[in-house]
């Protein structure tokens, strides 16, 4: 039947005890979620023979999650991507937030929602489990106006579907733009993922300055490499792209199915 199993998964320098979550269903896939950044360590899913693999980057340890790594499966926060200058007007004011990328802000700052240990409780239904994380952002935080109150939501059910819902509500006019930073790879995390197919129904991207930060210009990607409409291997034009896939798409909101 469709579980949830708790443990402790260590102790962060301030003396907070994270918790690591493993939902699973009846078809053998598990899902493992720590209360440190929100952040999904794993996804075990069945393969063709019904043997389990996992199929995102992650690490074993907190204290691995505690160093230096590109956000493996966490929620990054308040504002996902960068922001230039580390600033932005909002109803007539300039605020400054936290630089950690040059004069730039990238995935929330210097201690974004992905270093923060989030509250939890967990709910089972018929039909799925889930696990609720809330944090509460100050006001100020990483320089950003008003009181945030967040919460995800990540459910799992019998079709392996693996949901993750987001809210957040505020006490003042703020910038909110969240994001989970899952890597995948469907061999198990074994090799590179260019034989992926991959399908983006977008028919824009953003342009990019020389910090990737976007100009406000909308490119069509018609007759480019990063056209992925139809369903594309991710190397097949991989190497007509300097130095690679880093871009942000503008979906075509009216088809269902977007990626």
């Amino acid at each position: 039947m469709m579980n949830i199993e708790k443990q402790s998964f260590g102790t962060t320098p301030e003396g907070k005890e994270v918790l690591k979550y493993t939902l699973s269903n009846n078809q053998g896939m598990e899902v493992d979620i720590i209360s440190y950044g929100a952040i999904i360590t794993a996804i075990r899913v069945p393969d063709s023979r019904n043997e389990p693999g996992d199929v995102v980057l992650g690490f074993d340890t907190l204290e691995e999650y505690l160093g230096d790594h590109p956000y493996f499966g966490a929620m990054v926060g308040r504002v996902c991507n960068r922001v230039g200058k580390s600033r932005f007007e909002l109803e007539g004011r300039i605020f400054h937030i936290t630089a950690n990328e040059g004069a730039n802000q990238l995935h929330g700052g210097k201690n974004g929602f992905d270093k923060q240990v989030w509250t939890t409780y967990s709910h089972k239904t018929p039909d799925q489990i889930s696990l609720m994380l809330g944090y509460e952002s100050a006001d100020g935080e990483e320089g950003y106006p008003g009181s945030l109150l967040v919460e995800v939501e990540y459910s799992l059910n019998d079709k392996n579907e693996l949901g993750i819902s987001c809210r957040a509500k505020t006490d003042k006019p703020t910038h909110v733009n969240l994001t989970n930073h899952s890597y995948f790879n469907l061999n198990s995390c074994e090799g590179n993922i260019l034989g992926h197919e991959m399908m983006i129904a977008a028919g824009s991207i953003t342009e990019l300055d020389g910090e990737s930060i976007p100009t406000g210009k909308i490119l069509l990607v018609d007759s480019t490499a990063y056209d992925f409409r139809l369903s594309t291997e991710i190397g097949e034009r991989i190497d007509q792209v300097e130095p690679g896939y880093d871009i942000n798409y503008v979906l075509d909101m009216k088809q269902r199915e977007l990626t």
